[in-house]
């Protein structure tokens, strides 16, 4: 079977949620670290939602741990919404082990996934830009 159909099967089973990517964008590389984001739509049947969001992706390129950290500036519409919070809710700090790669997935808790949108809903808000702000990264 399709590697693609067994995650989606997986999702389903243990998760009731399906989650479907769109294309990827490098949004930081350095000698340590790979941050990348994808769209990502979450569809929860038992619970009758369908979101999307960003997903971002952080590669250890290292052979040993390194911690990265970044605040996330999010924009809908005009409006930063975060621009000037000083709320630990837009931070992110994310520890790796050497070579390991984490990322947002449908159901995970949010420090890797920016909320986009509601998709079955007309006229909500929607995510139009976000930044990495004070991006670090330290060996462990």
């Amino acid at each position: 079977m399709n590697t693609h159909w067994l995650i989606v099967l997986f999702s389903f089973v243990f998760f009731n949620q399906n989650c479907f990517a769109q294309q990827t964008e490098v949004l930081f590389e350095n000698e340590d670290a790979v941050i990348t984001s994808t769209v990502i739509d979450c569809i929860d049947e038992a619970n009758g939602t369908a979101k999307q969001y960003v997903s971002l992706a952080a590669t250890n390129k290292r052979a040993y741990s390194i911690e990265i950290s970044f605040k996330k500036d999010l924009w809908y519409g005009a409006k930063c919404i975060s621009c000037n919070s000083t709320s630990q809710e837009y931070v992110s700090v994310i520890q790796l082990e050497g070579n390991e790669v984490e990322a947002g997935q449908c159901g995970d808790s949010k420090k890797l996934l920016l909320f986009k949108k509601m998709l079955k809903l007309k006229d909500v808000r929607e995510l139009s830009h976000f930044e990495l702000k004070n991006l670090n990264t330290r060996k462990l």
